[in-house]
């Protein structure tokens, strides 16, 4: 830090980076660096209070300063740029550089454009928005695109101000002012308040108004689009214009059913009754007191006829004078009549009922009904679910649309032909046809609910050819959906929780690249950095990850691996944490990423560890079990072959000698064998015990032998006994300890060896007889030991410090073996 080092940052108020440097901004301070170290400090004196620094396209760097205006930077300091009053006595939310100049925006003095040559003029779009820019007072500011300004303002509002077409909108509004605004890489906005930190879809191609609402019906005048809604209290809205304006225009309690019938005109079915309303002049007129009204429609070709459906039936009205004339109903016509269609020789209807209706009426005797005519599943024109049939005109040509499809018909043959859409349902949602809109040749489809049913629009490429996006859709929560509508080139959607409007002429890229970020814990501590290396007892790691994407992020799913342990990605799911547990050694790379509502797919987010094994698996301790079990595998086995062979040889020494003896006798026999038959009995008797004998010899030969095996196991399984107590040693008092003690065990292993290679070379039948001591339990293996001991004359003290035994011990032994007849007090 050198001569900065007790400098002390204070009030941050703006991190901006220029060129090679990182600016820190406070109101009295602004610290330079280089983002390793403070290369200088400028400060300020008395109210010159430093208020914004604004880099410009990394070609300038402006900083407004209260009561001097504004400065530029300039090698390693700011020098002046602008001194005019204006800079000196407001303060200045916004400069952007454009081609034209720079736009300016002020906290009290409103927007400004400051051309190429330096001068300044004030911008006005019309007189409402410059009221509103004047009275609010705008607090900070942010360029939106091209052609738009984010305004952040004193009394907690945000808009958006479009320059170009001289309009505004608020898109946010909280309880206390705005102290910065940000636009995300997505293009939407992020709104800081003394509250909280709020993030604003306003990239969106939806707009929603009348929030919460039941909006049961939607039509489309020249003056916009007007909606009847549920509310008891407000019932009929206008909305209009670029940017959505609601105006309420009823009052008359829950309204089901709106028709436009010219010059400002709307009749309106209520619960009360129908009503006449003019949005021109805000005027309502009762003109019928009928109620359960479920559709109101004109004749196409008799403007003054008008179709009103009740739950039961369907009439005509004529409108003259401001008021509804029944002319009659409809004979066989049933009610719940959603969709009706007049062409040049019939009426169509549709109902909540199964099929639709064609009525034909008489030429001369209008409402007249000559014929009725019934379509549906049951007589072979649908295919499914036939209820509620909508009816419409696409191109000359009468369509039918239901849950099941959407069908042309076909008049020459009087039939309906379902068209082929070419879209494939998926496991978790089907393509219902419920709700349909055309606009030129896209269809906007979706079902009663877009929660089990894709909403989306197909666009025909041609009689047979359909493609399919959804993308857009996906994002919208679930909805009834009441109703579709296009409107200048926007959808209109009637919902049980408002009015959404699509715009697809609004630019948005649902293919922003995001990333899925890791963060790794375990039993110990709630952070791992990377590439970590676990001891053994720490091999139970977690996961925990997220995706920094925040456009219906409840929708937002994750897929992860564990390489080295999982075979495959994982299903896709919206867990957001993932545990392992009891990992064996070895190197592992987690990997997860992340699918957002649109179908995008995050990049790929990797965290490497290693959980190392348990002492007793490593090298260095499968050298020293290697180490260990062949030196004792190498003096047991040295022992056991040397004393089996002096064994076998001096056996076999006895044997020949008393084969030699016998047959010495059998021929002094043979010689008498002529003379006495007695004798030769004798000779075969003594052969035949001598045989015996040698059958004698061969069993205590093996009971030896088996005798000596048994003391072998032993002391493999002492070696074991002893291997496990270094281990124990290992993890109780570590590696130095362990070395030792084993280093003691390999010593008194050898020593041993050689005391009883001496003992068995000198005193064969004394090892004979102890071994059949040992065998039999008469002695254990530390006496055993002690035996060989003594009986080279080794003194109590000496046996003490080869074997694990006291010296006192080491005489009681002595007593016993001397008692048992296998010592004398001689040795």
């Amino acid at each position: 830090m050198g001569k900065y080092k007790n400098e002390v940052f204070h009030n941050v108020t703006q991190i901006v980076q220029y060129q090679e440097r990182i600016f820190f901004a406070s109101r009295t301070k602004i610290f330079v660096t280089d983002g390793k170290k403070i290369l200088n400090i400028i400060t300020t004196k008395g109210n010159q209070l430093f208020a914004y620094l604004f880099n410009l396209n990394n070609k300038k760097l402006i900083l407004n300063q209260s009561h001097t205006g504004l400065l530029e930077w300039s090698g390693d300091k700011f020098i002046k740029n602008d001194d005019r009053d204006i800079f000196k006595k407001d303060h200045v939310n916004l400069i952007h550089s454009g081609s034209d100049g720079q736009l300016i925006v002020f906290h009290s003095q409103g927007i400004w454009l400051k051309s190429l040559d330096g001068h300044l003029q004030k911008m006005s779009f019309g007189k409402k928005i410059d009221s509103l820019i004047k009275t609010q007072r705008i607090y900070c500011s942010s360029i939106y695109g091209t052609d738009s300004v984010i305004l952040g303002t004193a009394n907690g509002s945000v808009y958006k101000l479009h320059i170009k077409n001289n309009s505004i909108e608020r898109v946010y509004f909280g309880n206390s002012y705005i102290r910065d605004v940000f636009v995300d890489k997505a293009h939407n906005l992020w709104v800081i308040n003394n509250e909280k930190v709020s993030h604003i879809e306003i990239s969106s191609q939806f707009n929603i108004s009348l929030p919460k609402l039941d909006v049961r019906d939607i039509i489309a005048t020249n003056a916009g689009v007007f909606a009847a809604t549920l509310s008891k209290n407000k019932s009929l809205f206008q909305v209009k214009g670029q940017i959505i304006e609601v105006d309420t225009l009823s009052q008359q309690g829950e309204s089901w059913a709106l028709c436009n019938i010219g010059q400002g005109n709307l009749l309106i079915g209520t619960i009360k009754g129908v009503f006449l309303v003019n949005y021109l002049n805000r005027s309502s007129k009762k003109l019928l007191n009928l109620g359960g009204v479920y559709s109101i429609n004109t004749d196409r070709f008799k403007k003054n006829i008008i179709y009103i459906s009740t739950i039961n039936s369907l009439y005509t009205f004529e409108y003259k004078d401001k008021k509804l004339i029944k002319h009659n109903k409809i004979k066989d016509s049933s009610g719940g009549v959603i969709s009706l269609l007049r062409t040049k020789k019939h009426l169509w209807q549709g109902s909540i009922r199964a099929g639709i209706i064609k009525y034909t009426f008489a030429k001369n005797n209008f409402p007249q009904v000559i014929k009725k005519t019934y379509y549906g599943t049951s007589n072979g024109h649908f295919s499914g679910d036939d209820n509620a049939c909508k009816i419409r005109e696409v191109n000359g040509e009468v369509w039918i649309n239901n849950s099941s499809g959407i069908y042309r018909y076909n008049e020459k043959v009087d039939s309906f032909s379902k068209i082929n859409l070419g879209v494939l349902n998926t496991p978790n949602k089907a393509l219902y046809t419920s709700r349909l809109a055309t606009n030129g040749d896209t269809l906007f489809i979706c079902g009663q609910n877009n929660k089990f049913s894709h909403f989306g629009m197909i666009h025909q490429k041609n009689e047979e050819l359909y493609s399919w996006y959804d993308t857009p859709f996906r994002r919208l929560p679930s909805y009834e959906i009441r109703k579709l509508l296009v409107h200048n080139n926007k959808l209109y959607i009637a919902t049980s929780k408002g009015l959404l409007r699509y715009d697809p002429n609004k630019k948005k890229n649902y293919h922003i690249q995001y990333p899925t970020l890791i963060k790794v814990s375990n039993m110990n501590t709630t952070y791992l950095p990377p590439r970590v290396r676990l001891p053994y007892q720490q091999n139970q790691v977690t996961f925990e990850y997220s995706a920094p994407f925040y456009e219906a992020p409840d929708k937002t799913l994750f897929s992860y691996r564990l390489m080295g342990f999982d075979k495959e990605w994982s299903d896709w799911g919206k867990d957001t944490k993932k545990e392992y547990t009891n990992l064996p050694e070895g190197n592992y790379t987690f990997q997860v990423k992340a699918k957002n509502v649109y179908g995008t797919e995050s990049t790929v987010a990797s965290y490497t560890f290693t959980i190392l094994p348990p002492w007793y698996r490593t090298w260095w301790a499968y050298i020293l079990y290697g180490l260990a079990g062949f030196a004792l595998f190498i003096g047991g086995s040295y022992t056991y072959n040397h004393y089996r062979s002096k064994q076998l040889y001096r056996r076999n020494q006895l044997l020949e000698q008393e084969v030699t003896e016998r047959t010495e006798e059998i021929l002094a026999q043979k010689e008498e064998i002529t003379q006495q038959a007695d004798m030769l009995k004798t000779a075969n008797e003594g052969l035949k015990q001598a045989n015996e004998k040698l059958h004698q010899v061969n069993q205590i030969i093996k009971k030896e032998s088996d005798d000596k095996v048994g003391i072998y196991a032993q002391e493999v399984t002492d070696a074991m006994i002893r291997l496990e107590q270094v281990r124990e040693v290992f993890e109780s008092s570590g590696a130095e300890t362990a070395k030792r003690m084993l280093n003691v065990e390999l010593n008194t292993t050898g020593k041993l060896t050689v005391i009883r290679q001496k003992v068995s070379d000198a005193f064969p039948e004394f090892v004979v007889k102890l071994d059949k001591a040992l065998a039999n339990k008469q002695i254990n293996k530390t006496i055993w030991q002690v035996a060989h001991c003594l009986k080279l004359g080794m003194k109590p003290k000496e046996i003490a410090e080869i074997l694990p035994v006291q010296a006192r011990s080491v005489s009681t032994f002595g007593s016993k073996l001397r008692k048992l007849g296998l010592l004398t007090k001689e040795g």
